[in-house]
């Protein structure tokens, strides 16, 4: 009878646990400052891919990152959160990071891929002229 019972408390938490995993979690955002200063927000940031298309001279702010979230989060909505991240701290513009996954497998353009969990990373700038 306990073996009976212990059998079944062991499904049921195998079982649990299976579904809790399958459940999508939202991703996450964050940010790492760089001796920053509160600013006030902006209305617009501008999204680059590539250092030497910025027309301005800039300061380094910060490093955003998006992480989790299940696969059907396109690539769009985690540049959308980081641009709403970067808009609430006062920064002008996002550089789109490159990034790694667990194999060491490098991508451009800020996204990656790790299973089915992405990561973005992205440094936000302010102009200084």
């Amino acid at each position: 009878m306990i073996i009976k019972n212990l059998v079944k408390l062991i499904l049921i938490l195998t079982s649990s646990v299976f579904i809790i995993s399958c459940i999508g979690s939202k991703p996450k955002v964050s940010i790492a400052f760089f001796n920053y200063e509160q600013l006030p927000p902006t209305k617009r940031v501008e999204v680059y891919t590539n250092r030497s298309k910025i027309k301005y001279k800039y300061k380094e702010i910060g490093i955003i990152t998006v992480k989790g979230g299940e696969e059907s989060f396109y690539d769009g909505t985690f540049v959308e959160m980081m641009v709403k991240k970067a808009k609430a701290i006062g920064a002008h513009a996002l550089i789109l990071l490159p990034g790694e996954n667990q194999n060491r497998h490098m991508t451009t353009g800020g996204i990656i891929s790790s299973g089915n969990r992405k990561t973005a990373r992205s440094l936000a700038i302010i102009y200084t002229d």
